[in-house]
């Protein structure tokens, strides 16, 4: 059956939207977005049938995507400025594809091309019951030369003799005048209903009697009310077993046109559901059968501190299979523990969905885009072992302390007593490569193999694979501390190149980030090469010099700090944070620099590397917001705070429309 549906938004940087994002979101192309130094890509079930369209007068380099949306997003200075405007059309699921494909353009080229806009087109395939194309547009229009036009100019006023008029402060009076009637309502109309005439003409040329209207059921003299719009996601996730909000909606006013006692009783199903007690496990049946299979299969309870250690048993039992494999011919394991490593990774996956789950239900304030999977995987863990939401107190400590020991959680999966430190780690894997190599050279091989092996005496195999194994597992740390840090940096600063970064800037990067976290927004960072962050007050340094200077008395000091500031006792425990507590205490001068360099070295396993050395907190940040990286993670933090304000008030008036939908139930309920 045809159905109407024709809905419009404007792309706006006020509302944290990027033109180049979301044109790559809707043609499935990767497209590079300059203004925010990012790549954007978002793959899709089903590539998307995507096409520009253009007026002839402009230019041709229109036709090239990222060209035109960064072009786009370079002419519109205002931090307000309206970027694209964006229509989401149902396509009738009657007609064959050729025939969409045929009406898109057809509908396109007339009610936008014609008008002077260049039209960015993508048909989506994804759900085959929901055939539907995006347009974008561009909001400018191009002159006869092929430039950029003004969108409005302005008419000075003047008074019914001619006279010129001013404002009370002096100020010629003046009003705006678009120079294309694209925003006037009559316009709206017009392409809601040209769409509705034109899908009817390819219905009938077609052989079809459906025919679709732009009037509501209202202006049609019907008596049902409409279903809502339900998009890519709410089909994704109906197929995936799961129902959006929009699909249950939907399922709830086509019960109500069938029966509305039925809708009567399904509301209260869902109030009692929601009104009920503790927290619950948030999987589709789909899923829990999921999980029992893998709990059957792994041997073990699912959750996730079980399948951590299952997965660093597998770590260990692969490590010693690909070390064995250097000197037997023998059919390895190494099979059998990849297809049990694969079942971990798919219970991994299924806790990191429920746990996303949790988070979103019972923690809906939280801002989770700069958290790690690792800490919101924790937080859904303790929640679910306690049956109750944690305070935000409890929730701010339990994230800040998993954060910062989350690279010790990584490497832990390597060995149950890791190293501290990426220095630590590099000594020794430098330490053992010496070691391989001059093992090499006493036995005057110049490979590892089965042969070449065989004759070396039990001792002397048993003595290098101990070498081998532990070198193997040096390795694995490495990538994973490497890893780690620029997981973290990209989450952070995302318009960053961390691949232009040296390990020793990444861990003082990623260090940063862990040690300052949430204190890092656009305001700190504007200013941060002239007024450095601190993060505790006086009171705090004067303790932790006490804890330098004064060794005898550090264990009654180190039970104060326990008291008074729990998370920086902890941070002066972490070789990490604790240089980074230090470079605030050399800012301020409380101890001489030599003192704390001393210490930090008097406690340091590994040799003092200038990224473990205490700086003046001045020069870390001089270091790391070098003027041409600070312009694109500003702008990058520019951008996502005009999406949280964008998102705030879309809370807000959700809310609000809820109140009144509940205010009007009532109502209804009292008559």
């Amino acid at each position: 059956m045809a159905l109407y549906h024709f809905s419009g938004q404007i792309i706006s940087r006020s509302k944290g939207q990027s033109a180049v994002a979301s044109a790559a979101y809707r043609s499935g192309e990767k497209l590079y977005d300059e203004r925010y130094g990012q790549t954007k890509f978002y793959k899709r079930d089903a590539q998307p049938i995507a096409f520009i369209l253009k007026p002839d007068h402009a230019p041709d380099w229109c036709l090239t995507r990222e060209r035109l949306w960064n072009a786009v997003e370079k002419n519109e200075k205002a931090k307000n400025s309206q970027l694209a405007r964006e229509f989401n059309v149902a396509l009738p699921v009657e007609l064959p594809l050729d025939e969409q494909i045929a009406l898109t353009k057809d509908y396109c080229q007339t009610a936008f091309v014609e008008r002077g806009m260049v039209a960015d087109v993508a048909i989506h395939l994804d759900d085959k019951q929901n055939p539907h194309f995006h347009v974008m547009l561009t909001t400018r229009p191009f002159d006869e030369q092929g430039k950029w036009g003004i969108k409005s100019r302005k008419i000075y006023l003047y008074d019914e003799e001619g006279n010129p008029l001013y404002t009370k402060s002096g100020y010629r009076a003046n009003r705006k005048e678009n120079v294309t009637d694209w925003d006037s309502k009559e316009t709206m109309h017009a392409w809601r209903k040209g769409w509705a005439d034109l899908t009817n003409v390819y219905l009938e040329k077609n052989g079809f009697s459906e025919r679709i209207s732009e009037k509501s059921y209202a202006e049609l003299g019907v008596t049902k009310q409409p279903t809502i719009h339900e998009g890519y996601v709410a089909r994704q996730m109906e197929k995936r077993g799961r129902m959006s909000d929009r699909v249950q909606i939907n399922v709830l006013i086509k019960k109500e046109n069938a029966a509305k006692e039925l809708l009567q009783d399904v509301k209260e199903e869902i109030q009692l559901s929601e009104e009920s007690d503790g927290i619950h496990r948030l999987l589709s049946p789909d899923e829990k059968k999921q999980i029992a299979a893998l709990s059957k299969d792994l041997k073990l309870f699912i959750n996730y501190d079980n399948v951590i250690e299952k997965k660093r048993i597998l770590v260990n039992w692969l490590t010693n299979e690909q070390t064995q494999a250097l000197f037997s011919e023998e059919p390895s394991r190494i099979e059998t523990i990849l297809a049990q490593d694969q079942k971990v990774e798919e219970a991994f996956a299924l806790l990191t969905k429920e746990s996303n789950r949790i988070v979103s239900r019972y923690y809906p304030s939280l801002q989770t885009n700069h958290l790690s999977q690792h800490a919101l995987n924790r937080l859904a863990e303790v929640t679910i072992q306690r049956n109750q939401p944690l305070t935000q107190e409890e929730a701010n400590r339990l994230l800040t302390e998993e954060t910062q020991y989350e690279l010790t959680h990584y490497l832990k999966i390597i060995a149950k007593r890791p190293l501290e430190t990426y220095d630590e780690y590099n000594a020794k894997y430098e330490r053992l490569q010496n070691q391989v190599d001059t093992f090499k050279k006493t036995h005057q091989l110049s490979h590892f193999s089965p042969d070449t092996l065989q004759a070396l005496t039990p001792a002397q195999q048993g003595a290098l694979k101990a070498i081998v194994k532990d070198l193997e597992r040096t390795k694995l740390a490495l990538t994973v501390i490497n890893g780690y840090y620029e997981a973290k940096i990209n989450r952070q600063f995302p318009t960053l190149d961390v691949a232009a970064l040296t390990i020793q800037e990444r861990v003082l990067y990623g260090d940063t980030i862990d040690y300052y976290g949430n204190r890092l927004t656009l305001n700190a960072l504007e200013n941060i090469t002239t007024q450095p962050l601190f993060k505790y007050d006086d009171a705090a340094y004067e303790l932790v010099a006490r804890y330098v200077q004064e060794p005898k008395k550090r264990a009654e000091i180190q039970a104060i700090l326990a008291e008074m500031y729990p998370t920086l006792a902890e941070e002066l425990a972490n070789p990490r944070m604790r240089t980074l507590v230090f470079n605030e205490l050399m800012e301020k001068g409380i101890v001489a620099d030599e003192t704390l360099t001393a210490y930090v070295q008097s406690v340091q396993q590994a040799p003092a590397a200038e990224v473990f050395r205490p700086r003046k907190v001045s020069l870390l940040f001089q270091t790391l917001f070098r003027p041409e990286k600070l312009e694109q993670i500003l702008n990058h933090l520019a951008y996502e705070e005009a999406q949280q304000i964008h998102e705030t008030e879309r809370e807000h008036k959700k809310a609000l429309r809820k109140k009144k939908h509940n205010r009007m139930k009532g109502l209804r309920g009292n008559r």
